[in-house]
Protein backbone atom coordinates (compact mmCIF):
# COMPACT_ATOMS: atom_id res chain seq x y z
CA UNK A 1 0.00 0.00 0.00
CA UNK A 2 1.14 3.45 -0.88
CA UNK A 3 1.34 6.02 2.00
CA UNK A 4 0.17 9.43 0.69
CA UNK A 5 1.95 11.02 3.64
CA UNK A 6 5.40 11.89 4.49
CA UNK A 7 7.76 9.50 5.99
CA UNK A 8 10.42 9.32 8.13
CA UNK A 9 12.78 7.24 9.21
CA UNK A 10 16.85 7.71 11.32
CA UNK A 11 19.67 5.97 9.34
CA UNK A 12 23.08 5.35 10.71
CA UNK A 13 25.83 5.01 7.74
CA UNK A 14 29.71 5.65 8.15
CA UNK A 15 29.73 6.47 11.67
CA UNK A 16 27.30 9.17 11.54
CA UNK A 17 23.29 9.71 11.81
CA UNK A 18 20.62 11.06 9.44
CA UNK A 19 17.30 11.58 9.23
CA UNK A 20 15.49 10.79 6.26
CA UNK A 21 12.44 12.13 5.02
CA UNK A 22 10.71 10.88 1.78
CA UNK A 23 7.94 12.95 0.68
CA UNK A 24 5.49 11.38 -2.63
CA UNK A 25 4.36 13.47 -5.52
CA UNK A 26 0.76 12.44 -7.09
CA UNK A 27 -0.22 13.20 -10.36
CA UNK A 28 -3.61 14.48 -11.14
CA UNK A 29 -5.18 10.85 -11.16
CA UNK A 30 -3.43 10.36 -7.49
CA UNK A 31 -0.85 8.06 -8.99
CA UNK A 32 2.73 8.20 -7.33
CA UNK A 33 5.38 9.92 -10.20
CA UNK A 34 8.59 10.45 -7.76
CA UNK A 35 9.33 11.42 -4.67
CA UNK A 36 11.18 13.42 -2.78
CA UNK A 37 13.87 12.32 -0.16
CA UNK A 38 15.95 14.45 1.91
CA UNK A 39 18.70 13.65 4.48
CA UNK A 40 19.64 15.56 7.54
CA UNK A 41 22.48 14.98 9.36
CA UNK A 42 21.89 14.80 13.38
CA UNK A 43 24.60 12.89 14.19
CA UNK A 44 25.43 15.89 16.56
CA UNK A 45 21.83 15.71 18.10
CA UNK A 46 22.07 11.95 18.80
CA UNK A 47 25.59 12.38 20.58
CA UNK A 48 24.17 15.37 22.74
CA UNK A 49 20.89 13.14 23.36
CA UNK A 50 22.61 10.50 24.88
CA UNK A 51 24.83 12.85 26.85
CA UNK A 52 22.04 14.34 28.64
CA UNK A 53 21.13 11.33 29.37
CA UNK A 54 24.12 9.94 30.77
CA UNK A 55 23.98 13.43 33.05
CA UNK A 56 21.08 12.52 34.27
CA UNK A 57 22.08 8.82 34.85
CA UNK A 58 25.15 9.98 36.66
CA UNK A 59 23.18 13.09 38.38
CA UNK A 60 20.69 10.37 39.77
CA UNK A 61 23.39 7.91 41.17
CA UNK A 62 25.20 10.85 42.48
CA UNK A 63 21.72 11.90 44.94
CA UNK A 64 21.00 8.62 45.70
CA UNK A 65 24.89 7.45 46.83
CA UNK A 66 24.68 11.06 48.79
CA UNK A 67 25.47 10.24 52.73
CA UNK A 68 23.30 13.32 53.60
CA UNK A 69 19.48 13.63 53.32
CA UNK A 70 18.43 15.59 50.57
CA UNK A 71 14.68 16.94 49.27
CA UNK A 72 14.46 18.45 46.10
CA UNK A 73 11.06 20.54 46.76
CA UNK A 74 9.39 23.71 45.09
CA UNK A 75 10.09 27.27 46.42
CA UNK A 76 7.14 28.41 47.86
CA UNK A 77 4.25 25.65 48.42
CA UNK A 78 7.10 22.70 49.42
CA UNK A 79 5.90 20.11 47.01
CA UNK A 80 8.35 17.68 47.42
CA UNK A 81 9.50 16.31 44.08
CA UNK A 82 12.58 14.25 44.75
CA UNK A 83 13.90 12.69 47.95
CA UNK A 84 17.21 10.29 48.17
CA UNK A 85 17.37 6.88 49.48
CA UNK A 86 19.14 8.13 52.59
CA UNK A 87 15.93 10.79 53.72
CA UNK A 88 13.42 7.87 53.09
CA UNK A 89 15.92 5.42 55.01
CA UNK A 90 16.43 7.96 57.80
CA UNK A 91 12.78 9.49 58.25
CA UNK A 92 10.97 6.25 57.42
CA UNK A 93 9.21 7.15 54.48
CA UNK A 94 8.45 5.16 51.42
CA UNK A 95 9.32 7.56 48.47
CA UNK A 96 5.60 7.39 46.91
CA UNK A 97 3.76 8.94 50.18
CA UNK A 98 6.38 12.14 50.02
CA UNK A 99 6.02 12.47 45.99
CA UNK A 100 3.47 15.41 45.73
CA UNK A 101 2.92 15.89 48.94
CA UNK A 102 4.30 18.93 51.22
CA UNK A 103 6.29 19.12 53.79
CA UNK A 104 3.41 21.23 55.75
CA UNK A 105 0.96 18.20 55.18
CA UNK A 106 3.97 15.85 56.14
CA UNK A 107 4.54 17.36 59.22
CA UNK A 108 8.38 17.15 58.36
CA UNK A 109 9.60 20.69 60.06
CA UNK A 110 8.98 20.44 64.07
CA UNK A 111 8.22 23.84 63.63
CA UNK A 112 7.30 24.87 59.93
CA UNK A 113 8.45 28.54 60.11
CA UNK A 114 12.12 27.07 59.83
CA UNK A 115 11.53 26.70 56.31
CA UNK A 116 9.84 29.85 55.79
CA UNK A 117 12.71 31.53 56.61
CA UNK A 118 15.04 28.83 54.67
CA UNK A 119 12.93 30.16 51.85
CA UNK A 120 13.67 33.90 52.49
CA UNK A 121 17.03 33.59 53.53
CA UNK A 122 17.17 31.60 50.06
CA UNK A 123 15.66 34.00 47.74
CA UNK A 124 17.59 36.74 49.27
CA UNK A 125 21.17 35.10 49.36
CA UNK A 126 21.05 32.94 47.00
CA UNK A 127 22.01 29.83 49.39
CA UNK A 128 21.77 28.92 53.33
CA UNK A 129 24.31 27.33 54.69
CA UNK A 130 23.78 25.41 58.22
CA UNK A 131 20.73 26.46 59.59
CA UNK A 132 20.21 24.17 62.40
CA UNK A 133 16.04 23.24 61.99
CA UNK A 134 14.23 20.44 64.22
CA UNK A 135 12.86 17.74 62.07
CA UNK A 136 10.49 15.06 62.59
CA UNK A 137 10.26 11.70 61.47
CA UNK A 138 7.04 9.74 60.31
CA UNK A 139 7.15 7.75 63.70
CA UNK A 140 7.47 11.29 65.11
CA UNK A 141 10.50 11.07 66.41
CA UNK A 142 12.47 14.89 66.58
CA UNK A 143 16.33 15.05 65.19
CA UNK A 144 18.56 18.27 65.57
CA UNK A 145 20.23 19.27 61.51
CA UNK A 146 22.05 21.34 59.56
CA UNK A 147 20.40 21.80 57.07
CA UNK A 148 22.07 23.70 53.56
CA UNK A 149 19.79 24.94 50.37
CA UNK A 150 20.76 26.03 47.18
CA UNK A 151 18.35 26.68 44.27
CA UNK A 152 18.14 24.54 41.26
CA UNK A 153 16.72 24.84 37.98
CA UNK A 154 14.40 21.69 36.84
CA UNK A 155 12.03 21.94 34.10
CA UNK A 156 13.01 25.35 33.73
CA UNK A 157 11.88 26.18 37.21
CA UNK A 158 13.29 27.51 39.98
CA UNK A 159 13.72 24.31 42.83
CA UNK A 160 15.39 24.12 46.03
CA UNK A 161 17.86 21.74 46.73
CA UNK A 162 17.99 20.77 50.50
CA UNK A 163 20.68 19.24 52.17
CA UNK A 164 20.23 17.78 55.77
CA UNK A 165 22.66 16.66 58.29
CA UNK A 166 21.69 14.66 61.66
CA UNK A 167 23.52 16.48 64.45
CA UNK A 168 21.08 14.77 66.87
CA UNK A 169 23.96 12.33 69.05
CA UNK A 170 26.35 15.62 68.70
CA UNK A 171 24.05 17.58 70.38
CA UNK A 172 23.66 15.37 73.37
CA UNK A 173 26.81 14.55 73.44
CA UNK A 174 27.92 18.36 73.63
CA UNK A 175 24.92 18.55 76.34
CA UNK A 176 26.18 16.06 78.47
CA UNK A 177 29.62 17.41 78.63
CA UNK A 178 28.37 20.50 80.08
CA UNK A 179 25.50 18.97 82.63
CA UNK A 180 28.38 16.44 84.08
CA UNK A 181 32.02 15.93 82.25
CA UNK A 182 32.83 13.12 85.15
CA UNK A 183 29.43 11.47 84.81
CA UNK A 184 28.78 11.64 81.32
CA UNK A 185 32.01 10.47 80.14
CA UNK A 186 31.12 6.80 79.52
CA UNK A 187 28.57 7.44 77.50
CA UNK A 188 31.22 9.69 74.71
CA UNK A 189 32.63 6.28 74.25
CA UNK A 190 29.47 4.69 73.03
CA UNK A 191 29.01 7.90 70.70
CA UNK A 192 28.76 6.80 66.58
CA UNK A 193 30.53 10.70 66.11
CA UNK A 194 34.13 11.22 66.62
CA UNK A 195 35.01 12.96 69.75
CA UNK A 196 38.96 14.39 70.63
CA UNK A 197 40.35 16.72 73.12
CA UNK A 198 43.44 18.20 72.59
CA UNK A 199 45.79 20.81 74.24
CA UNK A 200 46.94 23.51 72.18
CA UNK A 201 50.56 24.32 71.93
CA UNK A 202 51.86 28.16 71.24
CA UNK A 203 55.30 29.49 69.98
CA UNK A 204 57.50 31.48 71.78
CA UNK A 205 55.37 34.38 69.78
CA UNK A 206 52.26 32.93 71.20
CA UNK A 207 51.50 32.21 67.87
CA UNK A 208 49.16 28.30 67.75
CA UNK A 209 51.61 26.29 66.72
CA UNK A 210 50.72 22.70 67.16
CA UNK A 211 48.27 20.62 69.85
CA UNK A 212 48.49 17.83 71.77
CA UNK A 213 45.88 14.86 71.79
CA UNK A 214 44.61 14.18 75.70
CA UNK A 215 41.67 11.90 74.47
CA UNK A 216 39.78 10.46 71.71
CA UNK A 217 37.24 8.08 71.90
CA UNK A 218 36.68 4.50 69.78
CA UNK A 219 34.49 6.53 66.99
CA UNK A 220 37.74 8.91 66.50
CA UNK A 221 39.70 5.62 65.69
CA UNK A 222 37.33 4.77 63.51
CA UNK A 223 36.68 7.92 61.48
CA UNK A 224 40.18 8.93 61.20
CA UNK A 225 41.82 5.14 60.60
CA UNK A 226 44.89 5.54 63.79
CA UNK A 227 44.00 3.83 67.11
CA UNK A 228 44.24 5.76 70.36
CA UNK A 229 47.52 4.25 71.85
CA UNK A 230 49.30 5.31 68.99
CA UNK A 231 48.14 9.20 69.85
CA UNK A 232 47.31 9.96 73.07
CA UNK A 233 49.99 12.17 74.62
CA UNK A 234 51.53 12.96 71.62
CA UNK A 235 51.22 16.06 69.19
CA UNK A 236 49.52 16.52 65.74
CA UNK A 237 52.84 17.20 64.06
CA UNK A 238 53.95 13.81 65.31
CA UNK A 239 51.55 11.95 63.89
CA UNK A 240 51.08 14.27 60.66
CA UNK A 241 54.27 16.31 60.30
CA UNK A 242 52.82 17.94 57.28
CA UNK A 243 49.15 18.78 58.09
CA UNK A 244 48.09 21.74 56.71
CA UNK A 245 48.16 25.46 58.69
CA UNK A 246 44.46 25.92 58.33
CA UNK A 247 43.77 23.46 61.16
CA UNK A 248 46.17 25.55 63.85
CA UNK A 249 44.43 28.79 62.27
CA UNK A 250 41.02 27.39 63.12
CA UNK A 251 41.57 25.82 66.54
CA UNK A 252 43.78 28.40 67.44
CA UNK A 253 41.04 31.23 66.86
CA UNK A 254 38.51 28.98 69.14
CA UNK A 255 40.90 28.65 71.80
CA UNK A 256 41.53 32.49 71.93
CA UNK A 257 38.28 33.69 71.62
CA UNK A 258 36.25 30.81 73.44
CA UNK A 259 33.99 31.18 69.98
CA UNK A 260 32.88 27.52 68.86
CA UNK A 261 32.96 27.48 65.38
CA UNK A 262 31.99 24.92 62.82
CA UNK A 263 33.49 24.12 59.41
CA UNK A 264 34.83 21.39 57.01
CA UNK A 265 38.39 21.03 55.98
CA UNK A 266 40.48 18.84 54.03
CA UNK A 267 43.32 16.54 55.65
CA UNK A 268 45.65 15.34 53.24
CA UNK A 269 47.71 12.90 55.50
CA UNK A 270 44.04 11.21 55.83
CA UNK A 271 42.72 11.90 52.43
CA UNK A 272 39.16 12.54 54.16
CA UNK A 273 37.00 15.85 54.17
CA UNK A 274 35.65 16.52 57.48
CA UNK A 275 32.69 18.40 58.98
CA UNK A 276 34.03 19.44 62.51
CA UNK A 277 32.52 21.31 65.31
CA UNK A 278 35.24 22.65 67.85
CA UNK A 279 34.66 24.52 71.21
CA UNK A 280 36.97 25.43 74.05
CA UNK A 281 35.90 23.57 77.63
CA UNK A 282 38.51 25.41 79.28
CA UNK A 283 41.34 27.59 78.74
CA UNK A 284 44.00 26.39 76.66
CA UNK A 285 41.62 23.47 75.28
CA UNK A 286 39.58 22.69 72.45
CA UNK A 287 37.59 19.66 72.07
CA UNK A 288 36.02 18.78 68.89
CA UNK A 289 32.96 16.53 67.54
CA UNK A 290 33.56 15.72 63.42
CA UNK A 291 32.69 13.04 60.87
CA UNK A 292 33.62 12.19 57.65
CA UNK A 293 32.12 13.82 54.62
CA UNK A 294 34.36 12.53 52.05
CA UNK A 295 31.24 10.75 49.97
CA UNK A 296 29.11 13.89 50.02
CA UNK A 297 31.87 16.01 48.86
CA UNK A 298 32.71 13.50 46.12
CA UNK A 299 28.94 12.82 45.29
CA UNK A 300 28.61 16.83 45.03
CA UNK A 301 31.47 17.12 42.67
CA UNK A 302 30.16 14.30 40.78
CA UNK A 303 27.06 16.69 40.28
CA UNK A 304 28.74 19.91 39.82
CA UNK A 305 31.00 17.78 36.47
CA UNK A 306 27.84 16.63 35.66
CA UNK A 307 25.64 19.84 35.34
CA UNK A 308 28.61 21.62 33.66
CA UNK A 309 28.97 19.14 31.16
CA UNK A 310 25.06 19.48 30.53
CA UNK A 311 25.68 23.45 30.13
CA UNK A 312 28.59 22.88 27.76
CA UNK A 313 26.40 20.30 25.72
CA UNK A 314 23.84 22.89 24.87
CA UNK A 315 25.88 26.43 25.12
CA UNK A 316 27.61 24.93 22.15
CA UNK A 317 25.13 23.04 20.27
CA UNK A 318 24.52 24.08 16.28
CA UNK A 319 20.79 23.43 16.50
CA UNK A 320 17.79 23.00 18.89
CA UNK A 321 17.62 19.79 20.75
CA UNK A 322 14.57 18.15 22.13
CA UNK A 323 14.62 14.40 24.21
CA UNK A 324 11.93 12.20 26.51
Amino acid sequence: KISHRRESAELSFNGKWYDLTVDPLFDSKGELVSAVHTMRDITERRLVAKALRNSEEKFRKAFNSNPSMVLISTLEDGIILDANRQFIEMMGWERSQLVGHTAKELEIYADYSQRTRMVERLLLEGTVKDMVIEVKTRAGELRVCLASAVIIEMDNQKRMFLQINDITEREQAKKMLEQSESKYHGLIDKMTIAFGLHEMIFDENGKPFDYRFLEVNPAWEDVVGIKSELVIGRTVREIMPDIEEVWFKNYGRIVATGIAKEFEEYNAATDKFYNIYAYTPEAGKFAVFFSDITARKRAHEAIRLSEEKYHMLFENMQQGVFYQ
